[in-house]
């Protein structure tokens, strides 16, 4: 029984000897293969959303375009960019001092802001009002900058692509 109890403790002391020359040296007798590079998860680019964009122009004979972007806000939640930008026909009086634009939903056109951006390709060459809104019956006429109360009035001729640049619009529509 000496004897057993003996080896038992020299079995005993030689494990933990063992165990604490592992833990105090920095040399670990456990090898580790190299990491490859190709093994290492590589950063994923974060993915951005691509912005919508317009498609190119190509005018048919005889037709114009109006392009433009408009920066709507909206008066009473910030910035509204689903909205519609609807293009009205104006006829002049005789003297093209003053007119009337009415807008037919049945056979006039209306477009869907893109990222602020629209165009309306091959119309008819005339005179046209812009107006803004989710709805034609909540739009507003794109005003003259000096003349609030008037609407601006934009001419194209044939084979003209007329780019009205960049327009502030206020709106209260939701």
């Amino acid at each position: 029984m000496k004897k057993s109890f003996f080896i038992l403790l020299i079995v005993i002391t030689y494990l933990i000897v063992s165990c604490q020359s592992f833990l105090t040296n920095p040399q670990s007798p456990i090898k580790t293969p190299p990491v490859s590079p190709l093994a290492m998860p590589s950063p994923r680019p974060t993915p951005t959303k691509p912005k919508p964009t317009l498609e190119p122009i190509s005018l048919k004979p005889d037709k114009a375009a109006i392009v433009g972007k408009i920066e709507v806000k909206n008066v009473l939640e910030g910035t509204s960019p689903d909205l519609n930008i609807f293009l009205a026909p104006f006829t002049w009086n005789e003297s093209k001092t003053d007119g009337v634009f009415l807008y037919n939903t049945q056979t006039d056109i209306s477009v869907k802001l893109i990222s602020g951006q629209f165009q309306f390709a091959n119309i008819t060459p005339g005179s046209y009002v812009l107006l803004v809104g989710n709805e034609i019956q909540n739009s507003a006429a794109i005003k003259i900058e000096k003349e609030k109360e008037k609407a601006e009035v934009f001419e194209v001729k044939a084979g003209q692509i007329l780019d009205i640049g960049k327009r502030k619009v206020l709106t209260l529509a939701p």
